[in-house]
């Protein structure tokens, strides 16, 4: 990957899980029936804003708006620590460090890299909702 704003090289996320399992375990806890059903339709709520928040993102990257790139990045990094999406949490966090001192310039990758992280997620978590269900309790 190539350097950030500041120069550092950007994360290659190879080193943090895309999803977190605990986090996952303690959401399917939470479900009163063990349908599922409550954690699908959160996951479903916060999958149905998804493309906003992206555009919301790239947006603030072109045009340098540095407030609007860290509160976006916060928001979506609240969501993803939820669903223990831990990856894209990691590169939500880099984009509001880069915020917070007014470095937009250079951030589309790492928006790019966010929406692959955050989209790839998504998709997989249904699976691991389904067999943390079915695995048998340790």
């Amino acid at each position: 990957m190539g350097p950030l704003p500041d120069g550092r090289d950007s994360p290659s996320g190879h080193d943090v899980a895309l999803i977190e399992d605990e986090q996952l375990r303690q959401l399917v806890a939470l479900d009163p029936d063990g349908s599922l059903t409550l954690v699908e339709q959160i996951l479903a709520e916060f999958d149905a804003n998804l493309g906003e928040r992206f555009a919301q993102l790239a947006t603030a990257s072109v045009e340098g708006d540095a407030d609007a790139l860290g509160r976006v990045a916060h928001a979506l990094r609240g969501g993803c620590l939820q669903f223990g999406m831990v990856r894209a949490a990691s590169y939500c966090a880099t984009l509001e460090e880069h915020a917070k001192r007014g470095e937009t310039s250079g951030c589309g990758e790492l928006v790019g890299m966010v929406t692959s992280a955050v989209t790839e997620s998504v998709q997989l978590i249904p699976a691991r909702l389904q067999a943390i269900r079915e695995a048998p309790a340790k």
